[in-house]
């Protein structure tokens, strides 16, 4: 009996002489698929976009985490629908430091990371109203969106400036259109500076009159994903940006689009408004157009 339990004892040891030399292996197997799906879980994808169709397999990026489409979508918002499967965080820094601006209308979370007046901002926990920079909820992070390819007008603050920015990369205009939507606020308002005491002080920092803001309210709503919020400075510069966006694809150009942004669609040489009284849309297109390529303007 003794002699069977030394062969018992002899085979287990060598059951483990082998064994033991792969476990090493298999951490480090296990390390490897850990580690793998930690990269996987931060990759960089495009932002969710509520007037796309999505399809099965189809990822995306949504306040902060990346989504998988598990069947045909569109509208459906990530972190809401069944549709979509959530795969990751998206990375904590974009490439070119540009986050979604403030939006005082909007619920936050833990983690959550916005820009406001050129500075990002991370929230701490849920807040909703609570402005970045002077409530505790919001830590600073860092510096706010930049865009190499152009410059900052001297004279735009650098709150407006950081308004245009966002404008511009919604309509993917790589900085030029920041430039000719600070030129428009410089004339409407002179930066806001115009407003105090002005009969229209009411239409905001693009001067957009209510009856055309109504109006576009629909492509607003899809345009941006929520609904034109009059008192959220960024918003006025959405809305502006937008008509002045829509002018410049109907009439061909910059400056046509300028001249109807004043004017009107149906503007043309001599026109009058309700009143008789000429309406000089082409003096105002001269004016901001001068601005926009003094600031470095190319189209």
């Amino acid at each position: 009996m003794k002699y069977m339990k030394l062969k018992k004892l002899f085979a287990l040891a060598v059951v483990f002489s082998f064994a033991l030399p792969q476990m090493p292996i298999l951490a480090k197997a296990a390390t490897t698929e850990a580690s793998t799906v930690i990269v996987s879980a931060s990759v960089d994808y495009a932002n969710w976009d509520a007037n796309k169709a999505y399809v099965s397999g189809d990822t995306v990026t949504y306040e902060g985490k990346n989504y998988k489409a598990k069947w045909w979508t569109q509208g459906d918002k990530p972190g809401s629908a069944d549709v979509w499967e959530l795969i990751g965080t998206a990375p904590s820094n974009p490439s070119n430091n540009t986050y979604a601006a403030w939006d005082s209308s909007k619920a936050y979370v833990s983690g959550d990371i916005v820009s406001y007046q050129n500075s990002n901002y991370k929230a701490k926990w849920w807040t909703q109203g609570d402005k970045p920079g002077s409530a505790d909820v919001w830590e600073l992070i860092g510096a706010g969106p930049t865009n190499p390819s152009v410059s900052k007008p001297a004279e735009a603050p650098n709150d407006i400036w950081g308004y245009a920015l966002n404008a511009d990369k919604k309509f993917g205009k790589n900085g030029d259109f920041a430039l000719l939507i600070c030129a428009v606020i410089k004339k409407e308002c002179n930066y806001g500076a115009g407003l105090s005491g002005s009969p229209s002080s009411g239409d905001g920092l693009m001067q957009v009159e209510p009856n055309t803001r109504n109006a576009y309210s629909g492509e607003f709503q899809s345009t941006y994903g929520h609904a034109y919020n009059h008192s959220n400075l960024q918003d006025q510069v959405y809305m502006g940006s937008m008509i002045i966006n829509d002018n410049i694809k109907q009439f061909g150009n910059i400056y046509n689009g300028l001249l109807h942004y004043n004017g009107g669609p149906n503007w043309y040489p001599g026109a009058t408004d309700s009143y008789g009284r000429p309406i000089l849309a082409d003096q105002y297109a001269n004016t901001v157009y001068a601005t926009y390529r003094s600031y470095g303007g190319k189209n």
